[in-house]
């Protein structure tokens, strides 16, 4: 009797020690030195998906345009269609942005080729409208890549879906892999981020070129979800390297996202740099006490993290107002990367002002032009 009780109590102890240890015990990894992320001021500012206020969204021109603001770069999302482009575009189904009722990636490259943002487009649950000057077409990501490869712009490249409950593996890897082959072919590996909402995407572009800089997100959704999505996604990381045995030991409810971002397990699978949230995370105490010291202790004392999506286009501007509070919690707490909707309004909070830069670099210019003449 007194053996079983004992054995009973390392039994539980065993179960108690799986659930609250780390999968994997090394940290994430630095973004390397020579990152053209190391040269911009923090935190750094990138148009999300360009300069949608004034530029359909993801256009190749609304992008090309945030250099014009002093923005320090853009994020664009990204899909790899069943013709093998990679193509400029946010949502599954373009009927919204473009009024063509068909999946995004099933489309031919003639009906690509074909396709434009609508002139006028609807944001959010208010259903807020925007009219642009006229329509633009849909771009793919190599035109884009080679009209900024010369700039000093950090690519923020999101890689989509990213759904985590309807995953097609395969597609994934495949997806990454594209990614990573064009920013290599390129030689853009110093001046990318890749990301995806779905960690083996990122997983899959790190292995491609080990030299890329990948990272992914947390969403406030993920705490909000049914036992079906919680088993489908544990079903999904532990196809992950070093998840499998300490997942199967998870239920499949919050208390699997509370473990996974606690101890950051996802993020060290897939040999990821950054970490970026949505913005309501930080602060919301109903998700974790400190997120920002979370992330420092168990990720990476140095960890690169960010936030997403500051001055939303879904916002009215009172909610946009009221949000400023929270923005400036972010600032205060070192957030590196803010990616915002609203660039001029961001730089204004930052006190960045486009002509100081623009003089200083011309300054630099002169002295750098003085100095060589007199040689």
């Amino acid at each position: 009797m007194p053996q079983l009780f004992v054995g009973l109590i390392l039994i539980g102890f065993a179960c108690s020690t799986l659930q609250t240890d780390v999968c994997i015990k090394r940290d994430t990894l630095d973004i390397p030195s020579d990152h053209i992320f190391h040269k911009k001021t923090k935190p750094l500012i990138l148009g999300h998906r360009g300069q949608p206020r004034k530029f359909q969204e993801n256009s190749i021109e609304g992008i090309k345009s945030v250099a014009d603001l002093g923005a320090d770069g853009f994020e664009t999302d990204i899909y790899l269609t069943d013709y093998n482009q990679l193509v400029l575009f946010h949502d599954d189904n373009a009927k919204a942005l473009t009024g063509v009722d068909k999946i995004i990636w099933q489309m031919t490259p003639q009906e690509i080729g074909n396709l434009s943002y609508q002139k006028t487009l609807t944001y959010g649950s208010q259903n807020l409208k925007y009219t642009f000057s006229k329509e633009r077409k849909v771009g793919l990501l190599e035109d884009l890549l080679k009209a900024v490869k010369d700039t000093d712009m950090l690519m923020y490249l999101e890689m989509k879906p990213s759904k985590l409950d309807s995953v097609n593996l395969t597609k994934s890897m495949e997806t990454g892999k594209a990614v990573a082959k064009l920013v290599t072919r390129l030689g853009l590996q110093k001046k990318a981020f890749l990301v995806s909402f779905d960690f083996m995407k990122s997983l899959a572009a790190k292995r491609e070129n080990p030299d890329l800089v990948v990272g992914s997100f947390y969403s406030t959704s993920y705490w909000n979800k049914d036992t079906a999505w919680y088993s489908s996604v544990k079903k999904h990381l532990k196809t992950l390297p070093g998840l499998s045995t300490c997942l199967d030991a998870l239920p499949s409810n919050r208390s699997l996202m509370d473990f996974l971002f606690e101890k950051g397990s996802v993020f060290k699978s897939i040999n990821a740099s950054f970490v970026d949230m949505d913005y309501k995370i930080y602060g919301n105490k109903s998700i974790n006490k400190d997120a920002v010291k979370t992330l420092r202790d168990n990720y990476n004392k140095k960890l690169s993290f960010g936030a997403w999506t500051i001055y939303s286009m879904s916002m009215s501007n009172a909610q946009i107002e009221a949000s400023e509070d929270k923005v400036q919690a972010l600032i205060d707490k070192g957030a590196e990367r803010l990616i915002t909707d609203d660039i001029a309004r961001l730089r204004k909070k930052l006190k960045r002002n486009i002509g100081e830069q623009l003089c200083s670099s011309i300054l630099l210019t002169l002295i750098s032009f003085a100095v060589s003449f007199s040689f």
